[in-house]
């Protein structure tokens, strides 16, 4: 087999080279052997591909390092990544079409570009920072929803006003007192009733200022 491997993260595309040289001058610096494990397990998500590198690991010329039989496949190669036997590189077709490779600095993979870090985020986002940019955005929705301080609950009252034998008084001018202490002044429709909507929850007073008390009562 050849000396290196094709692998692929997204859009991204990597080598797994057998000789630090074929990496170029940037060859990859894992920060350790988790962060190689990881970077592995990115990579690889197809059996078929795991199989094909399984493949590629044991027809290595240089037996430096055994490959047991039991021997979980990303452990393996990680450790041979952070001893120096193996060495990954990433691969850049944006050269006007050349591929070539450029280094990858403690296994993360966007810092090799010309770009700056800034304009390739901007440019490139993985599905996890998709998920986390849209957690951020519902947390802000949800703190102003929060913030917000719920309109208090309105209710409303009906007034209605019969003389001693139980007909209507129509047009009579009525003052109801609020909760609060403040006052509304209306007059009853044709038929002795009024009804005032939109009043905050609690008792109120009517009273009839053109009527004796001793002659009105409220039903």
């Amino acid at each position: 087999m050849g000396s290196t491997f094709l692998l692929r993260r997204g859009l991204d595309e990597f080598l797994l080279c057998r000789h630090v040289v074929d990496a170029g001058p940037a060859a990859v610096r894992m920060k350790d052997r988790v962060a190689a494990i990881n970077f592995l397990r990115s990579c690889i998500n197809d059996p078929v591909i795991e199989h094909n590198l399984r493949l590629w690991v044991l027809a290595d010329p240089r037996p430096t390092m055994q490959f047991e039989i039991d021997e979980n496949l990303f452990e393996h190669i990680a450790r041979r990544i952070t001893t120096g036997q193996l060495a990954i590189a990433q691969v850049d077709t944006g050269l006007a079409g050349a591929p070539g490779t450029r280094g990858i600095i403690r296994g993360n993979p966007g810092q090799g570009s010309g770009k700056s870090k800034k304009s390739q985020r901007k440019s490139e986002s993985t599905p996890r920072e998709d998920e986390m940019a849209r957690r951020a955005d519902t947390r802000d929705e949800d703190e102003i929803v929060l913030n917000q301080e719920p309109e208090p609950e309105k209710t409303w009252i009906e007034i209605e006003l019969v003389d001693p034998n139980g007909s209507p008084v129509p047009n009579e001018r009525y003052k109801l007192t609020l909760p609060d202490g403040s006052v509304k002044w209306g007059r009853l429709d044709g038929n002795g009733k009024a009804r005032v909507e939109r009043l905050q929850p609690g008792s109120c007073q009517v009273t009839f200022p053109d009527r004796d008390q001793e002659v009105w009562e409220v039903s």
